[in-house]
């Protein structure tokens, strides 16, 4: 070597040169790497797929799910049973079969056709999740949400667990009525709350009969508070539907119902009278009240 610098070596440091440069800015700029910035969510959630991430429905009885509902934890499953309302003000319902329950959670806001399908059986598909005991809400997407709306973006938050309700749920993506062509039946009259709450015009000038679920004096907050035109005003039911029945009393021949006793609530009741509106809550001034059963197919009892 003659002491001069190498031509190619100096090439090299001057093409190296700018980006090192570059490198150090940006690492002064953003200063050292800390474990808050390792971990620091995205800025934005991942976008919806249609529920495709969970895969396909795997069939699995509801006895099943609602005996192993760690094993099925976030699996997206088809299985069936009769869907039932669930007591209070509530989006959610509750599929039965035996003694076996879960609570069903619509994936879509929206319950109409739901509703519709009360004391019928159904098939479903959707996602089991176990409801928590008491979640928190966590750093997710550069913001705070509840625990199981991080882990599963696409679906509602799951409700804390409570002691009435059951403690599996599915988040279902479709609904549908399995009861055999030729013996679905509708409500006696043909009409449901949901209909002459939406619509009450055409069912306030001659009777209508409509079966639904006592719910005592609004003892679950289904419908506003004060609302009531009378001091024996009570509730009745189909779903998440409820109407005041006004003018008759929860009682007949041989039996009768108490509008302040829980115990009494959840019987089946058939009712006629005419609808009435006021100030967007709806009313049925009754002629007749009798007991009932929960509408089911033509060859099951009543």
């Amino acid at each position: 070597m003659n002491g001069r610098p190498n031509r190619q070596l100096v090439a090299l440091d001057r093409f190296l040169a700018g980006p090192i440069r570059y490198l150090a800015q940006f690492l002064l700029l953003v200063g050292p790497a800390t474990a808050d910035a390792q971990v620091r969510p995205i800025a934005t959630p991942p976008p919806p797929t249609s529920f495709a991430s969970y895969g396909e429905p795997e069939p699995v009885r509801l006895s099943d799910i609602t005996s192993n509902g760690q094993q099925y934890e976030r699996v997206n499953v088809r299985t069936t049973g009769e869907l039932r309302s669930l007591a209070g003000n509530t989006p959610y319902f509750v599929l039965a079969d035996g003694i076996s329950r879960v609570l069903l959670i619509p994936a879509i806001e929206g319950t109409r056709d739901t509703d519709l399908l009360v004391g019928r059986p159904i098939e479903l598909t959707g996602v089991v999740r176990v409801l928590p005991a008491q979640q928190q809400s966590v750093p997710c997407y550069a913001t705070r949400l509840p625990e199981s709306k991080c882990l599963d973006p696409e679906l509602p938050v799951l409700p804390n667990a409570r002691q009435d309700w059951p403690p599996v749920s599915i988040t279902f993506f479709s609904i549908v009525d399995t009861t055999p062509f030729g013996q679905k039946t509708v409500a006696p009259g043909g009409v449901s709350l949901l209909e002459i709450i939406h619509n009450p015009g055409p069912y306030g000038v001659k009777p209508i009969t409509v079966v639904g679920v006592f719910a005592g004096r609004n003892l679950f907050g289904d419908l506003p508070a004060g609302s009531q035109r009378t001091p024996s005003d009570w509730v009745l039911k189909q779903g998440t539907n409820a109407v005041w029945v006004t003018a008759k009393l929860p009682q007949g021949r041989g039996w009768k119902l108490d509008p302040d006793y829980r115990g009494d609530t959840g019987k089946w009741l058939q009712v006629t009278g005419r609808v009435e509106a006021i100030n967007g809550v709806t009313y049925l001034r009754a002629t007749n009240v009798a007991l009932a059963s929960a509408p089911r197919s033509s060859d099951q009892e009543p």
